[in-house]
């Protein structure tokens, strides 16, 4: 079968030859897929039939957090003895998930020693009609060996550890190299997700506390906004000071006027009310008194049908 594939986030499009395919009869045949153009190291695909999977949510957490995860994980989920491995999915802000797989040890046996990574058959959404434990599953176009990536993250969870004996070899030029290439490449992958997952969790962070930083900014705009009516005030009771004396000291004929409103205003006071007699005879009364700067009618004088007149006056204090 030939694999084309284009997309720059998966791996074996570029460093990783996706060489052998070992199928549900334990058969080990060739993809025959092209060797990409800097081959790094080679991958086994494996049937879905050859290993258990499981997959687990999570909510948002740090890098360090998911390993630790993972690797509690390794020593709970596995249902049988066997090689376990995993690789991570659906990465948001909010959430993200791993799916976790556990290779029997006569399977793990067939993996060829060129190979560097598996690359397994997994679908979540298809595999939640399985049984949790089976190992039979149907075939399905979603588990196609064409479709299957391995994605530059993964090269961490699906890579084959293996016990090498020690031996002592020249190494090539060419191999120091690839070597070296192929360390530059994981470093840049981890760094890279170190750093995704940092902005990933900052962003989570900001999100959590703009409201408790709206709340702070809307509390010092109200404690600002009563600074500033508290000053206004203290203003206003400065240059208005002894209101009731002044009031007191105004010489008018009190019998023939009934004040309905005082309205205190900055500089003065204004007089709403009704006079017995006449309105102007009143505003020159309160001019004449001591203490006064200026009076004059802030509204029009309407004469009552019982008799008498209804007046405004604004008073300016000296």
């Amino acid at each position: 079968m030939m694999l084309s594939n284009k997309n720059i986030n998966d791996a074996t499009a570029l460093v990783v030859h996706k060489k052998y395919f070992l199928n549900s009869q334990k058969e080990l045949v060739d993809t025959q897929c092209p060797t990409v153009k800097v081959k790094l190291s080679e991958a086994c695909v494996l049937d879905r039939n050859l290993f258990w999977a499981t997959t687990k949510q999570y909510s948002k957490s740090s890098l360090n957090q998911i390993f630790n995860i993972i690797k509690a994980q390794s020593k709970a989920l596995p249902p049988f003895e066997g090689t376990f491995f995993w690789r991570a999915r659906n990465l948001s802000k909010s959430h993200f998930s791993i799916e976790y797989f556990v290779i029997p040890k006569d399977v793990y046996q067939l993996i060829p020693d060129s190979c560097e990574f598996i690359l397994p058959l997994y679908c979540e959404v298809e595999d939640s009609n399985n049984w949790p434990l089976s190992l039979a599953h149907k075939n399905s176009s979603q588990l196609s060996l064409s479709e299957s990536q391995l994605l530059w993250f993964d090269l961490i969870g699906l890579r084959i550890k293996r016990s090498k004996p020690k031996r002592s070899e020249r190494i090539s030029n060419r191999n120091l190299v690839y070597g070296l290439l192929a360390a530059g490449v994981i470093t840049a992958t981890v760094l890279t997700s170190y750093v995704f997952w940092n902005k990933m969790t900052l962003d989570s962070a900001k999100e959590l506390n703009q409201a408790q930083v709206n709340e702070s900014i809307d509390k010092r705009r109200q404690y600002n906004n009563q600074i500033d009516s508290v000053k206004e005030l203290q203003q206003f009771l400065a240059d208005n000071p002894n209101v009731l004396n002044k009031l007191a000291g105004l010489q008018l004929n009190v019998r023939d006027v009934l004040f309905e409103r005082v309205t205190v205003i900055p500089k003065g006071v204004e007089l709403r009310g009704v006079t017995v007699g006449s309105a102007t005879d009143l505003l020159k009364q309160v001019v004449s008194s001591p203490g006064v700067k200026e009076a004059k009618f802030s509204g029009p004088v309407i004469k009552q049908k019982a008799g008498g007149e209804a007046f405004t006056i604004e008073v300016v204090w000296l």
